[in-house]
């Protein structure tokens, strides 16, 4: 199956705006700003992909790349096989582009009438228009509220009649720029549930989303690749990020009231050792990093030989954002 994203070495640099001293000095010298280097990605049909990453990482860039809103300066981008560069209207017929700033609705027209104004610009006539623009109120959950006017809406109404407009032509694929971004926890929760439901349908849908939100990205998304300074430094699934940030594993051990020659034992057999807040008044918590659990097996059984009541001995997984961390704080 061919992926319904795909880029390839994907790179982006842009002009840097010259200072006065560097026109008079260097007129001719040209200075850019890298926001992509050989960005490669592959999204297959029916996927819900996040990228996360910091300010400035080149996130927004590469949706407005994969939209043919922006051309890129090297690389190839492709939607369901075509080309960004080449076969712009093609991508165009096959793409939702959802984006948080929405300037392009007419104010004093209703949610309704925007939709039919951009149906037709989509080529629909007015029959199949009126039909279609029914359809995607009643997808994102907006009878209700169709026939007010755009300028009475809140910031969630006007972001769940961007997603309408991005469905009038049936896409395939759907590209957020921060899909939740200044929604209250309500409506946000509703654009993830629509999310989900919308790569459920026939035929199949595939969602690429960006977000600086670690815990929905970890909640919706089948992968996820992190973007900083323009390059990714990270991509697969949750469970696959966590387990790339340390050859070490590490394990919560719970020991009722121990004494000192407990404790004494447990500082010799994992030196690295430290307490933590897990504990409580009968038992006392120590996170231990070991290579695998054979090793914390043989920790536990030297302290149990030391006269410890082991109460738990409990694994402990990396959170996305001490990954997201790690990775970002790397140099490039």
């Amino acid at each position: 199956m061919k992926p319904a994203i795909e880029a390839i070495g994907l790179t982006k640099r842009f002009p840097k705006a010259k200072s006065y001293r560097d026109v008079l000095l260097r007129p001719f010298a040209r200075q850019e700003t890298i926001a992509l280097q050989d960005v490669s990605l592959a999204v297959t049909p029916g996927e819900i992909f996040a990228l996360v990453g910091p300010n400035g990482a080149g996130k927004t860039t590469l949706i407005k790349i994969l939209s043919t809103l922006i051309l890129p300066t090297d690389g190839s981008a492709f939607i369901a096989g075509f080309d960004v560069k080449r076969h712009a209207n093609q991508v165009k017929k096959r793409i939702g582009c959802v984006v948080t700033e929405e300037r392009s609705f007419y104010w004093r027209l209703t949610g309704r009438q925007n939709l039919s104004f951009f149906a037709v610009l989509n080529n629909l006539s007015r029959a199949d228009a009126r039909s279609k623009v029914d359809e995607v109120i009643a997808l994102v959950d907006m009878e209700r509220d169709a026939d007010k006017m755009f300028k009475d809406y809140s910031t969630g109404m006007r972001h769940r009649l961007a997603i309408a407009r991005a469905l009038l032509t049936d896409s395939e694929i759907v590209l957020f720029d921060e899909p939740t971004k200044s929604l209250d926890p309500p409506t946000a929760e509703a654009i993830r549930r629509w999310m989900k439901a919308f790569v459920r349908r026939e035929p199949i849908k595939t969602v690429l989303f960006a977000t600086h939100d670690l815990t929905e990205s970890e909640t919706l998304a089948g992968r996820i690749a992190i973007l900083d300074r323009g390059r990714i430094k990270a991509c697969g699934t949750a469970a696959e990020l966590k387990g790339t940030i340390s050859e070490t594993k590490r394990y919560i051990l719970k020991l009722r009231q121990p004494n000192q020659r407990v404790i004494e034992r447990l500082t010799q057999l994992a030196p690295s050792c430290r307490s933590t807040e897990n504990g409580s008044p009968e038992c006392a918590a120590y996170v231990v990093e070991v290579r695998d659990r054979a090793e914390v097996s043989s920790i536990v059984r030297e302290l149990v030989l030391a006269g410890a009541a082991v109460v738990e001995c409990a694994a402990v997984t990396p959170s996305l954002t001490e990954v997201f961390d790690t990775v970002t704080s790397k140099s490039v």
